[in-house]
């Protein structure tokens, strides 16, 4: 059997099907999701990107998880400044940040 290779319209459709399931979920767009995930670093600044690290947006929060209590103190400073960030890039997606501090098990 020889599996045809995905085409443009392929990705398209797969991209409008996760957007609708996006949306049941009351969760950002494809595009959305997967430019907070993968823009991070060049988005927030290495700084930010070496200790904080987004886990999970559901419908307008985004979770992110800190390697310890020092950098949940800094990032609560900086809440503002990085939600205006990320207004820049994705627009009203994100109104929320969840901070939690990462546990080693």
């Amino acid at each position: 059997m020889n599996p045809q290779k995905p085409t443009p319209k392929d990705a398209r459709l797969l991209g409008s099907v996760l957007n609708t399931v996006m949306k049941r979920l009351k969760s950002p767009d494809v595009e959305i999701v997967g430019g907070v995930f993968g823009r991070w670093r060049e988005v927030v600044g290495e700084s930010i990107a070496d200790n904080v690290k987004p886990v999970r947006i559901e419908g307008k929060k985004l979770t992110v998880e800190v390697v310890d209590q020092a950098w949940a103190t800094q990032l609560r400073f900086l809440e503002k400044e990085l939600l205006h960030t990320l207004e820049q890039h994705f627009g009203d997606a994100i109104e929320s940040i969840d901070i939690r501090v990462l546990r080693y098990r």
